[in-house]
């Protein structure tokens, strides 16, 4: 594998570093009971992890929600979720053995996530190496999300790294490729994470494929 020299590596959070897919079909099938709804299984929600709360909510609920209804329903997702500490979340395998090797070796990293930050802090009171982030973007820090750059750019200067390609940015999903791409960081596509299998990765533009979080190890140090 090609080695990267940056000075640098970002994060996207859900389906790069932490498997939080049980805790999502969990909550989402509580909220579902309410409704009288049919449960949701795991492996539909695997695909759209990486998405944020509404393609949950249209999964679950089929038929085309208002505005209205989906701001009710999210807001009741998120207190079901603030509710029940993260039970069924992981650190994908490898993660663990990166960020300590990261650490160790004294290069920077950091998450940005365009989860809202009440429902990312649970997650680094469960796994005590997500603390030792240099920086944390969520999806309310700014006024942007990914795929706009803004947050890019502010964990960026959280990490005190001059403009340029320098910096490599981590995820699984398309709009985190156009994030990084936007805000000239290298990219690499966690292949591990939530990607449906009939998504054609190649078509992202990506700097990298990588199959197990251990390949940042062989690209990185």
């Amino acid at each position: 594998m090609r080695q990267w020299q940056g000075k640098g590596v970002l994060f996207d959070l859900d389906g790069t570093l932490v498997d939080t897919a049980g805790d999502l079909h969990a909550v989402l099938n509580q909220l579902l009971v309410q409704y009288q709804r049919p449960a949701v299984s795991l492996e539909q929600i695997i695909p759209i992890g990486s998405d944020g709360i509404y393609p949950l909510l249209d999964l679950a609920f089929e038929a085309p929600l208002s505005a209205e209804n989906k701001q009710r329903l999210r807001a009741e997702f998120i207190a079901i979720y603030q509710q029940n500490p993260p039970r069924h979340s992981r650190l994908f395998s490898g993660i663990e053995e990166v960020l300590a090797a990261f650490n160790e070796h004294h290069i920077p990293w950091g998450i940005v996530t365009n989860k809202p930050t009440k429902l990312t802090l649970p997650l680094f009171a469960k796994y005590q190496v997500l603390k030792t982030a240099k920086t944390l973007v969520c999806g309310d820090t700014l006024g942007f999300k990914k795929p706009h750059p803004a947050p890019m750019h502010h964990a960026r200067a959280a990490l005190n790294i001059d403009q340029g390609n320098n910096i490599l940015y981590v995820g699984d999903a398309k709009r985190d490729i156009d994030a990084g791409i936007r805000a000239d960081m290298h990219t690499a596509i966690a292949a591990w994470g939530y990607i449906h299998a009939t998504v054609n990765i190649q078509d992202w533009g990506a700097g990298h494929i990588l199959r197990a979080p251990t390949e940042l190890l062989q690209l990185t140090i």
